[in-house]
């Protein structure tokens, strides 16, 4: 299982990313510090062929295509998702409505929007997703190992993991110390140094799930 620390414009990440075995991405409309294994395309208001350059530029392993929000919006997908097959090897799609992970072609990757407190993501039923390989998007670890646990119950196969919720943890003066967050009194500890800490531990928890029995049934 491949896992990714999604953090644009931080000169730091890729060191933190480095620490902790994890590749380095961002999204689009961020500068890199590093090269890049992973890009996300910002939700909104994006130019496809500008986003498109940018891909080209720096070619990454994986891209993202746009959410998946619509059937109305297959058509115009489906050319997006051709896109980007000519330029990177693996392409993800994020469903967002019930019903839309049958119409993701195979030999795409289901990008799953893990819910988050800063925003509601989506969950298809889990059982669509048997056989699939699945990106997780963002989240909380804990909760991207509960599902990586319950994924691997019906069938499905986690082939990466994203996210960067540690940083915003770091900015609030605490570190994951690989069951909890650490609420940090002393104040001086740089807040790359706290993501660092955080990577290590969460990149072990989330592998820890690929390596236990899978959780079956729901």
């Amino acid at each position: 299982m491949e896992i990714v620390y999604i953090r644009g414009g931080d000169k730091h990440a890729p060191e933190v990313a480095k620490a902790a075995g994890m590749h380095y991405g961002m999204r689009h409309d961020y500068k890199p510090y590093s090269d890049v294994w992973m890009i996300d395309i910002k939700w909104t208001k994006y130019d496809w062929r500008q986003y498109l350059d940018i891909v080209r530029q720096h070619a990454p392993m994986m891209a993202l295509a746009p959410d998946y929000e619509w059937a109305w919006q297959w058509t115009a997908l489906s050319r997006q998702i051709e896109d980007l097959r000519q330029i990177v090897s693996h392409v993800l799609v994020c469903p967002k409505f019930v019903g839309a992970v049958r119409h993701i072609p195979l030999d795409c990757i289901v990008a799953v929007s893990v819910p988050a407190p800063s925003y509601a993501g989506f969950l298809p039923d889990l059982r669509e997703l048997t056989g699939r390989k699945i990106h997780l998007l963002g989240g909380r670890p804990e909760t991207q190992a509960d599902l990586i646990r319950k994924l691997r119950g019906v069938g499905a196969e986690i082939f990466s993991v994203d996210g960067s919720y540690l940083s915003m943890k770091a900015g609030h003066g605490q570190w994951f110390d690989g069951s909890k967050w650490i609420q940090l009194r002393d104040k001086r500890t740089p807040n790359w140094e706290l993501e660092k800490a955080s990577a290590v531990n969460v990149a072990k928890l989330l592998r820890a799930q690929t390596d236990s029995q899978p959780m079956l049934g729901l």
